[in-house]
């Protein structure tokens, strides 16, 4: 892993993810989820995920937000389970990738194709394959 972050210039599993898709090595559709209604944001939450993406430790990152690292820990688990992801890093990439955190590099991840509603008509009945005697069992007769 070390010789992939330092091939990427990065040092750290999400920033080597943000540059994988901001240089098309990684889509977005690999990475995180569609989100149909994304959630909004306030501006600390948004502040919160644009400091884990530069890849500052969470020390840093509540040391920059005035909070002590426990309030700031405690806000990242608040803000994770508003967007429904199990880490920073999985709220960072789908917050990058479905638009709710603008970062200029990453693309946005196009939202899964609409599939058309089958619809049924009256056609006529399927030819004859010989093979009816399949379906129905045979009259009952004679032996």
């Amino acid at each position: 892993m070390r010789r992939i972050y330092d091939r990427l210039g990065t040092r750290t599993p999400l920033l080597a993810a943000l540059v994988g898709l901001a240089h098309r090595i990684v889509l977005p559709e690999d990475l995180a989820p569609w989100w149909p209604n994304p959630p909004t944001l306030t501006d600390r939450e948004t502040c919160a995920l644009a400091l884990a993406a530069t890849g500052l430790h969470r020390y840093e990152a509540a040391h920059h937000l005035g909070l002590t690292p426990d309030a700031h820990a405690y806000r990242l688990r608040l803000l994770r389970r508003k967007l429904g992801v199990s880490s920073t890093f999985d709220g960072v990439v789908a917050a990058a990738v479905n638009g709710v955190l603008d970062l200029p590099a990453v693309p946005r991840r196009q939202p899964p194709p609409l599939v058309a509603p089958v619809r049924r008509t009256t056609a006529a009945p399927p030819p004859d394959t010989g093979r009816e005697h399949l379906l129905h069992p045979a009259p009952e007769g004679p032996r």
